[in-house]
């Protein structure tokens, strides 16, 4: 039985295509720094990395919005940091839901978030 080298190096090169998992690899996760936000999130290195990315933006954006804007310079400050962190928070947090939908962990952390409608 002959093996076409052209077909077995096509297969090889695309090898976990189909079944592309987002989770970090154990080497991704040995380099991962636990999150330093104001919410613990004990399981944060298990977590893909866009999930991550996002939910960083997610706890600055409340950190914002929580401030006091005691002076005219801090008020345009915390406009610009709100603006910065917030605005499209709502449309990823819709696509991530979708992405995640089939996997019940990602699910459940996502549903933690709650949408920033004043800013989209």
């Amino acid at each position: 039985m002959r093996i076409d080298l052209a077909a077995l190096l096509v297969m090889a090169s695309c090898a976990g295509c189909a079944t592309h998992d987002p989770r970090p690899t154990l080497q991704e996760i040995s380099l991962c720094e636990p999150s330093e936000g104001p919410v613990a999130r004990p399981d944060w290195c298990q977590w893909p990395r866009e999930v991550r990315v996002f939910a960083d933006r997610y706890d600055a954006c409340q950190h914002f919005r929580g401030e006091e804007p005691y002076d005219s310079e801090r008020r345009r400050f915390l406009e610009k940091s709100i603006d910065e962190t917030c605005t499209g928070n709502d449309k990823q947090l819709r696509q991530l839901r979708s992405a995640y939908a089939g996997d019940a962990e990602m699910t459940r952390v996502l549903n933690e978030f709650e949408m920033n409608t004043e800013t989209e």
